[in-house]
């Protein structure tokens, strides 16, 4: 058997040509980060692993003869992977340097959720027949009789009722609550953020315009998401170790004034009822659940798991 190497200097890594840089979230949308891989071969004797963190900014700092790639001063080593015996008394590495990766989001499907009740508020408008609705990524829209008056950010009442198909059985399910306008509401038809089954069939509703907001406690399926954000303790500005790393608290319906969780938000809770709103009407996201694990070397990586807010 012939050896990969037959000549030249080993008692320094030297980087061949199966070395190769990746890109581990192209399908994120982020193709600046990278995982630079020289893979080395070195005496054995020679072989002596560097420091953790030391940047691929030059050939001494990755200790390497040659370096395969452009030096880059913002990769840090974060391991020497893979390391095995070849023949001649050689030993085989994968060396790798890291950029700090960017941050990224990634949907996570659709769960049930509690959503904390609002309160109760004065509206004004007149009711309106809902002719049709339509279904798509858990967004409704209603098509109603005539137009409605309302922009996104809006508040009404809804109702309507239909039948859904289950093992040869029809049954009538009927749904009913107070929604937000999304952007696309507009002349008469309406947008709201929720969820139904794929075998529901419409029959019948009303809505009623610029009504009250109010509600009680809810459990509704709404959609859910990663977000992932990344630090090097020493190096990410105001981060010197891992407990550094702030992690936001979970979702929860809270009145300081009474020490404890409630089912109803109001003007003196925590989040008040008017800050929850401006959240819908953002359609912005409640966080489920957070943490923070090694993605590579030093390099932390903290997980937010968040709920689309409804």
């Amino acid at each position: 058997m012939s050896l990969p190497y037959t000549s030249g200097d080993f008692t320094k890594p030297r980087a061949g040509t199966e070395s190769w840089v990746e890109y581990p979230f192209i399908e994120q949308g982020d193709n600046a980060t990278k995982v630079y891989h020289l893979v080395c071969v070195v005496n054995e004797a020679n072989y002596t692993p560097i420091s953790l963190d030391t940047t691929m900014a030059s050939v001494g700092n990755a200790d390497v003869i040659d370096l395969p790639f452009t030096a880059d001063a913002n990769a840090y080593f974060v391991g020497d992977f893979g390391k095995t015996k070849i023949e001649g008394g050689l030993v085989k590495f994968d060396r790798q340097f890291a950029n700090i990766p960017q941050p990224t989001v990634d949907p996570a499907g659709s769960e049930i959720f509690t959503f904390p009740g609002l309160p109760y508020t004065a509206g004004t408008g007149t009711v309106i027949d809902i002719n049709s609705i339509s279904l798509s990524n858990n967004v409704l829209t209603l098509n109603l009789a005539s137009p409605h008056g309302m922009v996104n950010g809006d508040n009404f009442r809804y109702y309507f009722r239909g039948t859904i198909t289950l093992y040869g059985f029809i049954s009538t399910n009927f749904f009913y609550g107070n929604g937000v306008c999304l952007t696309g509401t507009t002349g008469s038809t309406i947008k709201i953020r929720t969820y139904l089954p794929s075998n529901f069939v419409f029959e019948n509703g009303r809505i009623y315009p610029f009504s009250s907001r109010g509600r009680k406690q809810v459990s509704r399926k709404s959609s859910t998401q990663f977000e992932y954000d990344y630090f090097l303790p020493g190096i990410t500005v105001g981060i010197t170790e891992a407990q550094d790393i702030s992690l936001p608290q979970r979702f929860e319906a809270y009145q300081y004034s009474v020490g404890n969780t409630v089912e109803t938000l109001s003007v003196s809770t925590t989040p008040t009822s008017v800050e929850y709103n401006a959240i819908v009407d953002s359609d912005g996201f409640l966080v489920l659940d957070s943490g923070i694990d090694r993605w590579k070397g030093n390099i932390v990586r903290r997980i937010v798991k968040s709920i689309r807010a409804i």
